[in-house]
């Protein structure tokens, strides 16, 4: 396992494999006679598919989702086999962007690739619940799901771009030169790429906290922390180097008045007055160059 795995998780993950090991226990010593007898059910109707838009609410009751199938998607932050058998048992936060809704997976036969920092797409269904604590000291019961369909894959990948605009416009001030390269629309979030090229003789500073798009009225600002797998500029950019990095920001529309790109957080490190703030106009639907 990662050494960068904490106590908290470790404790949480051990719970899940040692709930697995009694429940192998229990299944073998059950009675087939009485389930031979048991009364035949009538057959109610198909139930729908549960999804991460479901997962806030059906989360809550772990119990009551059991038999549900679900197609889930989510961030692994640990790891580890189950004593008896060939499963493994993974926990995922489902919500990625504000580390919550943790859920746990058993998978049989699980591929190499699956570790740590993955990102997931499962198809399973709920089999039990699962003690969880988390980082904060809080303790719940969480789904466990019974994996069927596994694809591991990376941020960009989880949410793929439904709409993508390769901008280009580079801009430059006293040997800085800054490029917006790509505004890619994904359903859920809207990731902006830029490269930072610093021409100077000294490190510059490229900060993600300054950057807001505008449309018409509406201002957005980039989601920060930045989450997980949008890997952002370093901070810093030392003298001759270039720094790529994706911002991220709310879902957005692509249609409507073009967008209005603002960044005031690259520049020298510490600050000029002479640096005026970087800014570009996109229009999204592509019907005219951008502009900076």
């Amino acid at each position: 396992m990662p050494n960068r795995r904490s106590m908290t998780r470790r404790s949480s993950l051990c719970m899940v494999v040692a709930g697995l090991a009694v429940g192998v226990v229990l299944l073998t010593a059950c009675d087939p006679i009485a389930d031979e007898a048991s009364e035949p059910t009538s057959a109610s109707a198909p139930q729908t598919t549960l999804t991460n838009g479901d997962w806030m609410v059906a989360h809550s009751d772990a119990a009551g989702i059991v038999g549900r199938e679900v197609e889930l998607r989510g961030w692994v932050f640990d790891v580890a086999d189950v004593p008896e058998g060939n499963d493994t048992a993974f926990l995922v936060w489902v919500d990625f962007d504000n580390d919550d809704l943790p859920t746990a997976f058993v998978i049989e036969g699980a591929p190499p690739e699956l570790e740590a920092d993955a990102f997931v797409a499962v198809r399973g269904v709920v089999d039990g619940d699962e003690p969880h604590t988390y980082p904060d000291g809080r303790e719940a019961l969480v789904p466990r799901v019974r994996v069927t369909a596994l694809t591991i894959t990376d941020r960009l990948g989880i949410r793929p771009a439904v709409w993508a605009v390769d901008v280009g416009q580079t801009l430059t001030q006293h040997d800085i030169r800054v490029t917006l390269e790509r505004i890619e629309f994904a359903a859920e979030e809207t990731r902006l790429l830029f490269a930072v090229e610093n021409r100077s003789d000294e490190t510059i500073s490229a900060i993600g906290t300054g950057v807001r798009v505008q449309r018409g009225d509406v201002e957005y600002r980039a989601v920060f922390p930045i989450g997980h797998g949008v890997p952002p500029p370093r901070g810093q950019v030392e003298s001759g180097a270039v720094e790529r990095g994706w911002f991220q920001f709310p879902p957005l529309d692509r249609s409507g008045p073009p967008l209005v790109v603002v960044w005031d957080g690259a520049q020298p490190d510490p600050p000029v007055q002479r640096y005026r703030t970087w800014q570009w106009v996109v229009d999204t639907a592509g019907g005219q160059r951008p502009e900076g």
